[in-house]
């Protein structure tokens, strides 16, 4: 590993959310109520059958965002009490922190939401002497291009991948 955002879920479990971890051969994941991620420590396969006993049976490594909330500053903005636009912190690896749930509802783009948000989040990540960094899907051009203009580069683009623990067929009687 040469920099600690080539791994940062891994780097967030074994840092400074290593008390979210749920721990297993090698792979840790975040406990299913904060969020869906997982990581190996070395990319073996043992350790990825490991990552079964994490996940429930018949459950899967999916977004369970009940408790997101919980992992950093969040803000958004309301128009007429709904909310139309949120941006947050999430993974905490290392040094740098993640800018995540950037959405703006369709009704209320092209108002800056997202962009003043993710700046106000990132204005605080800085105060605390951190480094902000942030994913997307390789498909979402327009968020790429958001955070493009704000002065974020693309570093790398990651495999993302989805484990689920296969549910056991009943005995037929």
């Amino acid at each position: 590993m040469d920099h600690l955002l080539d791994r940062p879920i891994w780097t967030a479990l074994t840092t400074r959310q290593t008390q979210l971890a749920r721990e297993a051969g090698g792979v840790r994941r975040f406990a299913p109520a904060f969020a869906p991620f997982a990581a190996s420590a070395d990319g073996t396969s043992e350790s990825f059958a490991a990552l079964a006993t994490l996940v429930p049976e018949g459950g899967q490594v999916v977004i369970q965002q009940e408790r997101a909330h919980e992992l950093g500053r969040f803000v958004g903005v309301r128009h007429e009490g709904r909310l139309v636009a949120m941006a947050g912190e999430r993974m905490k690896a290392g040094a740098y922190t993640e800018v995540s749930g950037v959405c703006t509802h369709p009704d209320a783009r092209g108002k800056g939401y997202a962009a003043g948000l993710m700046r106000e989040i990132a204005r605080g990540v800085v105060a605390r002497g951190e480094t902000p960094f942030l994913h997307a899907f390789a498909d979402n051009a327009g968020a790429i291009a958001l955070y493009e203009k704000l002065g974020y580069v693309v570093r790398w683009r990651p495999l993302l991948m989805v484990f689920q623990h296969a549910t056991q067929p009943k005995p037929e009687v």
